[in-house]
């Protein structure tokens, strides 16, 4: 326990990912998608230090691969490509940028017809890192919600840039006009959560990067948990 001003007991925070108490804040999404300066309605959660700390690397390669995306081309994805590219560029950075770069290949360009329209270069992109991250978030904005964490052994499943059909799902339309959450940093960041009345460990989250990357995941116990 720590005394607050007053010198009564205050219950320390508890770190939203793991449940240990929380010495920190973490910005979920991180705080480096957003151009500078940094918009004041950012989110955060409480954190331990060593979760505070434990996917840095793997938000260096997510935010890479959110800039490279074909579809994110605005004026703050622009400003946030010129910030981590100004040279001298952190030694990190460039590392992560290479990891994006040496997964360049070209590839056929097809019309929805089928008929080829040239080439272009696309990434082959580390689809674990990319989860590991969202997992991050979803956990983080479940928590900035309700105060409660999604248990450690829950199932969480992402669907990154889905097919026009699974958005059209009754469920993901319910998500987007009743959901929890809002938008971040005048656009950049934008989420709706929801979770079961019957379960509040099992629920749906759509996120949207940038105005252009749309993430739907869904999260659940697992099955032996019902038993």
């Amino acid at each position: 326990m720590t005394r607050g001003r007053s010198g009564r007991k205050r219950k320390p925070r508890t770190c939203g990912y793991c449940g240990k108490v929380a010495v920190t804040s973490d910005h979920i999404p991180t705080r480096k998608l957003f151009p500078q300066p940094r918009p004041a309605d950012l989110i955060t959660v409480p954190a331990c230090q060593p979760c505070n700390n434990a996917t840095s690397t793997d938000e260096e390669y997510f935010i890479n691969a959110l800039l490279s995306h074909h579809r994110v081309m605005n004026a703050a994805s622009d400003s946030v490509r010129a910030e981590r590219f100004r040279v001298p560029a952190k030694a990190r950075r460039v590392r992560a940028a290479r990891r994006i770069i040496g997964a360049a290949r070209l590839v056929d360009v097809r019309t929805p017809a089928g008929l080829h329209a040239g080439k272009a270069i696309a990434f082959k992109v580390e689809t674990k890192t990319l989860e590991a991250v969202l997992t991050r978030i979803v956990r983080g904005l479940y928590f900035h919600e309700w105060g409660q964490r999604i248990p450690d052994n829950a199932t969480i499943r992402h669907v990154i840039d889905p097919a026009p059909a699974v958005l059209d799902q009754g469920e993901i339309r319910a998500v987007l006009a009743q959901g929890s959450g809002r938008s971040v940093g005048d656009g950049v960041f934008e989420y709706r959560i929801v979770r079961s009345t019957d379960d509040p460990n099992t629920g749906l989250c759509v996120m949207l990067f940038y105005q252009a990357v749309i993430v739907v995941t869904y999260f659940m116990r697992p099955a032996a948990a019902f038993l």
